[in-house]
């Protein structure tokens, strides 16, 4: 219904909503990402802030709230924050991405380095995905023959594909 009010541009009806929903769930983690996302909207970031830093300890106990915290931080223009924030808990394939387009985004090229580092750790099985990835990370860390040496070790048919062509650029940008 808030978003509904939000859309059809009626502030009053929104705001009577969000009410009487804080009202119901004070304690709802997810109440007040709403509230913060809300703030974020309306351009009070700082506000949004300091919402969205009350909900760091339950974000590290659900992996949901944790991906919804963390693209807020993104929204707000902080993606370094929303990449530690996804740093939390366990790590598969898809949040380690994830936490290196953030990284990425942000210009971290020492928290890529560490992400590259953990991920390295990680890969004790040939996962494609996972061996992709370290090629990319390899690849934006400018470390060339590593990122050589990861595409060449990418198992399966349709991820080969793809680190052939990632391969093909990098000894490209080798003078190769």
């Amino acid at each position: 219904v808030g978003g509904g009010a939000r859309r059809m541009e009626q502030p009053a009806l929104l705001a009577r909503v969000v009410k009487q929903v804080v009202a119901r769930f004070p304690g709802e983690p997810r109440v007040a990402l709403l509230r913060a996302q809300l703030l974020r909207e309306d351009g009070k970031p700082d506000e949004a802030r300091r919402l969205l830093a009350g909900l760091e300890d339950a974000a590290k106990l659900s992996m949901p709230l944790r991906w919804s915290l963390a693209g807020e931080y993104d929204a707000l223009g902080d993606p370094a924050k929303a990449a530690a924030v996804l740093a939390f808990g366990p790590q598969d394939e898809t949040s380690y991405a994830q936490r290196a387009a953030l990284l990425d985004k942000a210009k971290d090229k020492a928290g890529l380095a560490s992400l590259y580092d953990q991920a390295k750790r990680d890969a004790t099985r040939p996962d494609p995905n996972r061996r992709l990835l370290l090629g990319k990370l390899a690849e934006g860390l400018e470390r060339k023959d590593e990122a050589l040496a990861w595409y060449a070790s990418v198992p399966g048919e349709k991820a080969q594909a793809i680190a052939r062509l990632r391969s093909a650029n990098v000894r490209f940008g080798l003078g190769r």
